[in-house]
């Protein structure tokens, strides 16, 4: 099995999936897992409530899946030469130019289920606009977790708040209209997540179901 991309892209998407933070208690979510098929690659790392999910061109000689270690890949993807991936059940091969690193991943089994992408239901906005009304709210947000409800976002149609126990902040807009049923708290890692990644986007699409909240712009979701 053997994949390539080029070296930009992929240092680019290790380090957006690099922003979910690390979990010391579950060491196999320091990895990202990759899924290589039909000239593209799917990487995914998430850390049991947010997942960040980014597709990249790759060439592959045939369909695979592979957790590569996001830590220490980083390391390896400075310069813009092109790399190549070559695996095999018990090893990582790293090549460039420069040389080459192995490494040994851990086991695909150990690494959960990761939640799929909703097809429709999807809502719209300015994504420089979301992410500064984002940036509003997350101010507010309780930061200890004494009372859980209030380390979020409460999100109903039309509207957004936050509240700590001594501020209140509200931002009421029609563009806030997600179709809910309900009201849906955004936890405060994955808001601010979302911000991050999409600061600099000129459009961001907005699902919620019943148990998560999804945001996507591009290749990123």
């Amino acid at each position: 099995m053997r994949a390539t991309l080029q070296t930009k892209e992929l240092r680019d998407t290790i380090q957006k999936v690099h922003m979910i933070p690390k979990r010391n208690t579950l060491p196999v979510l320091k990895n990202t897992h990759a899924s290589f098929t039909d000239g593209k690659a799917v990487f995914e790392s998430t850390d049991l409530e947010s997942t960040i999910r980014i597709e990249a061109q790759a060439k592959s000689d045939s369909p695979f899946d592979v957790l590569l270690p996001r830590y220490t890949l980083l390391h390896f993807l400075q310069g813009n030469e092109a790399t190549t991936i070559n695996l095999n059940k018990t090893m990582i091969s790293v090549e460039r130019a420069e040389g080459k690193v192995n490494l040994v991943p851990d086991k695909l089994s150990d690494f959960p289920p990761l939640p799929s992408i909703p097809k429709d239901n999807w809502h719209t906005l300015d994504a420089k606009w979301f992410c500064r009304m984002l940036g509003i709210l997350l101010t507010a947000c309780a930061t200890e977790g004494t009372r859980p409800i209030l380390t979020g976002i409460c999100c109903e149609n039309g509207a957004m708040a936050s509240a700590d126990g001594f501020r209140l902040v509200v931002v009421k807009n029609d563009k806030l209209t997600f179709g809910l049923s309900k009201q849906a708290i955004i936890h405060f890692p994955t808001a601010l997540l979302a911000k991050r990644l999409f600061s600099k986007e000129d459009t961001v699409d907005v699902a919620f179901d019943d148990q998560r909240a999804y945001f996507k712009s591009g290749n990123v979701s």
